[in-house]
C-alpha cells in the first residue's frame, strides 16, 4: 500500500490564517495525517510505503514523469 501525502516543498496547496497569526497549511495537514494512518496501517498489520515523510518535494530531480515534454506539477 503506497500512501501519497501531496503537497510538499514549495506547493503549499491551500491555507488558513488564524487571528493570532498562526498559519495551517495543507501541505503541513497532509503529511500529519498520512503519518499517522500509516502508523496505525503498520500496526495493523499492513505493509505500507509513503511518498515522503518530511516536508519536500518529491520530484526532487524535475524529471518529466508524465513523459509530455515539460516539468509541471503533475510531474511532482
Amino acid at each position: 500500500m503506497v500512501l501519497d501525502a501531496g503537497h510538499g516543498g514549495t506547493e503549499i496547496g491551500t491555507s488558513h490564517a488564524y487571528p493570532d497569526g498562526t498559519v495551517l497549511a495543507e501541505k503541513d495537514l497532509n503529511l500529519r495525517v498520512m503519518l499517522r494512518v500509516r502508523d496505525l496501517l503498520q500496526q495493523a498489520g499492513y505493509q505500507v510505503t509513503v511518498t515522503r515523510t518530511r516536508d519536500s518535494q518529491v520530484n526532487t530531480d524535475k524529471k518529466d514523469l508524465t513523459g509530455d515534454g515539460k516539468v509541471t506539477l503533475s510531474d511532482d
